[in-house]
C-alpha cells in the first residue's frame, strides 16, 4: 500500500510540476502526458468480449475510448454512438499472409499475389476481373442473378439474348466461306436466323425426274379366214377356216405425256442443332 501510495504521489507531483508522466523514462518527451519506456514489457489495456463491449456502449462512454475485443481479437474505439475497429487488416508477423475480418473499403491499388476469401463479392465500377459490359452464360434461375449483374433481355441497358445464339462480330473472317450470300462479316447488335425455315422453290436444290414412255409400238390382231358354204336344202359340208395373225402398228401419234401432281406440305422444318438453355447475364 506504501508503495502504491508513493508511487501515486510521484505521478501527482510529476504532473503538478511537468504536465507529463513518465514510467521508466525520467525525461518524458514533452509533447506526451504519459510517456511509457520498457524494452522486456508492453502496454495492456482494458480487455473484454464482444458483449462486454457491446454493453459498455449503453453507458454513453467518451468518444475515443479504447478496448481489445477478446472475441473478435481486434482493437475498437468509440465514436459517439459506434463502435470502430482500430484495424481490421491482420498480419502474422514474420509473415506475408494478411487476414481480414468484415469490409474493406479500399483507395488506389491493392497489390496481391493470391486472394482467398468465403463468400467473396466484389463490386466493382471500373474494370474488375469481369469489365463493365461483359457478358457471361449463367447456369442458375433467371430470377436469382447476382448482384452487380443483369439478365440480357433488353432491360438495364442489356441486349435482349433471350432465345439466341451467338455469333462472333467484329470484322470479316476470310476462313469462313460465304454460302450463297449468307454469312459475316457482322457488326455488333446484328440479328438474324429464325428457329424454322420453310423452303422456297427457288430454294430446293436443282434435280430431275426419270420418265419412259415409247409412243412407237405394236399390237397382234387376228383375224378368221372361212371356206365356202352348200346351197340351201342340200347336204353340204362348211368348208374349213383358218386363223391368221396380222400385225397392226400403232402410229407415232401415240406419244403421250404425263402429269405428276405436287407433294408436301410447305411447313417448316427444325433448322436448330442440339442444345442446352443457359442464360446470358451482364456485368453493369
Amino acid at each position: 500500500m506504501r508503495t502504491y501510495l508513493l508511487i501515486l504521489l510521484v505521478v501527482v507531483f510529476r504532473t503538478a510540476t511537468q504536465a507529463q508522466v513518465g514510467f521508466g523514462n525520467p525525461a518524458p518527451d514533452p509533447s506526451s502526458i504519459l510517456d511509457l519506456t520498457a524494452n522486456d514489457k508492453g502496454f495492456l489495456i482494458p480487455r473484454m468480449t464482444q458483449s462486454q463491449r457491446e454493453a459498455l456502449a449503453l453507458n454513453n462512454p467518451a468518444r475515443s475510448l479504447l478496448v481489445f475485443d477478446t472475441t473478435l481479437g481486434s482493437f475498437y474505439f468509440y465514436d459517439g454512438g459506434s463502435w470502430y475497429s482500430l484495424n481490421e487488416w491482420v498480419r502474422t508477423a514474420g509473415s506475408n499472409t494478411v487476414s481480414l475480418t468484415g469490409n474493406a473499403s479500399v483507395t488506389g491499388t491493392v497489390t496481391a499475389a493470391t486472394v482467398t476469401a468465403n463468400n467473396y463479392t466484389l463490386n466493382s465500377t471500373g474494370n474488375g476481373p469481369v469489365p463493365q459490359g461483359g457478358i457471361i452464360m449463367w447456369s442458375g434461375s433467371a430470377a436469382a442473378i447476382p448482384t452487380g449483374w443483369a439478365l440480357c433481355n433488353g432491360a438495364n441497358n442489356t441486349p435482349d439474348l433471350r432465345e439466341r445464339f451467338i455469333v462472333g462480330a467484329g470484322g470479316d473472317n476470310p476462313s469462313v466461306a460465304v454460302v450463297g450470300g449468307f454469312g459475316g462479316p457482322y457488326n455488333p447488335g446484328d440479328k438474324g436466323g429464325g428457329n424454322g425455315v420453310a423452303l422456297l422453290v427457288s430454294q430446293m436444290p436443282s434435280h430431275s425426274h426419270t420418265m419412259n414412255t415409247t409412243g412407237s409400238h405394236q399390237h397382234t390382231v387376228r383375224e378368221v379366214n372361212r371356206g365356202d358354204e352348200g346351197s340351201s336344202g342340200v347336204d353340204q359340208s362348211v368348208g374349213s377356216y383358218t386363223e391368221t395373225g396380222v400385225d397392226k402398228y400403232t402410229s407415232f401419234a401415240g406419244d403421250h405425256s404425263h402429269t405428276i401432281d405436287p407433294t408436301g406440305g410447305g411447313n417448316a422444318h427444325e433448322n436448330r442443332p442440339p442444345y442446352y438453355a443457359l442464360a446470358f447475364i451482364m456485368k453493369l
